[in-house]
């Protein structure tokens, strides 16, 4: 537990830096106007998808390259971390026309042609910035299962640093830039990731901690077999993502055919929600390295202490979370919508109503994405996909259109039913572990395949 809080810190700290970029985005799109915070936020949700896809296909990075070095075969955590980066751009590149010409797929998706019209900009240099948010992705993976993670906490929390200079600059205007608006915020974020995927080059490049590693060694060598298996691992974790994180944003969707007041309120409360993930998130991914790392070792008695450990501490950390959304709904929403705006009256109920729910999904929600983690770090990821999928979609979106067009409970309603989703899949996983270490103890291998 001391070495799982050890790793978590910084990672907890430079994931809230990370999400803070777009965190600062959706409060400088509250300053702009009620419009701009609809047509931002469902630009958002428009690419989420994509982003979270790559995320959870790119998260088994960590373990395997924690396991290559738990077993002494440094070679292997080179080219793991060589075929993550082609993955990545490949991706961006494949994924990229998606969203610069998505504004009709908002329509289509039932949002307003006044939000899907001033999106556009907004969408365009967000599709540029896609495949800037892989590579971003590989980096972090790469540290993350070298255990070394204090560098992604001081490359992000620069990155947030320029987004934070740079967003009122391009969106209001100043020392000869003409003001972009809610353009102006994508771009700003562009120029981010641009400068962090700068600095963790060269932090990987040049810091002796890597220079067994051999970090960019024939760079340009494509390991198709190495490709194959990241892929076969990572696209059942991507499902898992991809579920949990689409769950949210169908959600989205739905409370927006709530009217426009609905749809800003559950692009605060997704902000909320999502920077409070941060924590258990953090946590998961040291607990994918150090069980993956204790895997490598062939060591069963530390994949299962890192693995309960993870679980103790997912749980203590749930405990304040909870509090802080429970007990302060108002001063939350007031960080992303000003009192003095003319819809604010009609959007602060609705918020308040939602953040509730956040509140009492809290635990269910760490604990899912940390046993997910701990099958990850043992290469367990096809059931669990499977399980993923029919917990949020099967209990949570079923719950939630239940509540909110059957039973007529309105847009706040959506996120109760989320919350039941996040429950089932937390039981599951969690007694999908429970028999794993059983099985272990009985003698059979530590990795899954």
């Amino acid at each position: 537990m001391r070495q799982l809080s050890l790793l978590t810190l910084p990672l907890v700290i430079s994931q809230i830096a990370s999400f803070g970029i777009m965190t600062a985005d959706i409060i400088m799109m509250g300053r702009l106007s009620i419009l701009d915070l609809a047509a931002g936020s469902v630009a958002i949700r428009l690419y989420q998808p994509l982003y979270f896809f790559t995320l959870g296909l790119m998260a088994v990075i960590s373990p395997l390259i924690s396991q290559s070095i738990g077993s002494g075969d440094n070679d292997a955590a080179r080219r793991t971390f060589r075929q993550g980066l082609v993955i990545a751009l490949l991706l961006g590149l494949l994924f990229m026309p998606l969203v610069i010409f998505g504004a009709p797929l908002l329509e289509i998706l039932g949002q307003g042609a006044d939000v899907a019209e001033h999106a556009k900009g907004f969408l365009f240099w967000s599709g540029l910035s896609l495949p800037l948010f892989f590579l971003f992705m590989i980096f972090r993976f790469f540290v993350i299962g070298t255990q070394r993670t204090k560098a992604q906490l001081i490359v992000t929390i620069a990155g947030l640093v320029v987004n934070l200079i740079l967003n009122p600059l391009f969106a209001n205007g100043g020392f000869g830039i003409e003001p972009r608006g809610l353009e102006g915020i994508a771009i700003a974020t562009f120029i981010s990731y641009f400068v962090m995927n700068l600095a963790f080059a060269a932090y990987v490049q040049f810091n002796p901690a890597f220079a067994k590693l051999h970090a960019f060694r024939r760079l340009w060598r494509i390991d198709i077999a190495l490709m194959r298996r990241i892929i076969r691992l990572g696209i059942p974790n991507a499902v898992i993502v991809l579920s949990e994180t689409s769950m949210f944003v169908i959600a989205g969707f739905m409370i927006g055919t709530f009217g426009t007041t609905a749809l800003a309120s559950a692009g605060i409360a997704n902000q909320i929600a999502a920077m409070a993930f941060m924590v258990p998130l953090g946590l998961s991914q040291a607990t994918a390295a150090v069980v993956g790392r204790a895997a490598g070792e062939n060591n069963p008695t530390n994949v299962g202490a890192a693995g309960w450990g993870a679980h103790i501490v997912g749980l203590i950390i749930a405990i304040p979370m909870t509090a802080l959304l429970l007990l302060f709904p108002e001063t939350l929403t007031n960080i992303f919508i000003k009192p003095s705006d003319v819809n604010y009256v009609q959007t602060l109920p609705v918020v308040v109503a939602m953040l509730f729910y956040v509140g009492l999904f809290q635990v269910f929600d760490g604990m899912q994405i940390i046993a997910s983690a701990k099958l990850r770090g043992i290469n367990d990821t096809k059931i669990p996909a499977i399980m993923a999928v029919a917990s949020y979609w099967g209990v949570g979106v079923g719950s939630a259109c239940l509540f909110a067009f059957v039973f007529d409970f309105g847009p706040a309603s959506v996120w109760g039913g989320l919350g039941l989703g996040l429950a089932a899949a937390s039981v599951l996983t969690t007694y999908r572990w429970a028999r794993h270490l059983d099985s272990i103890a009985r003698g059979r291998a530590i990795l899954v395949g």
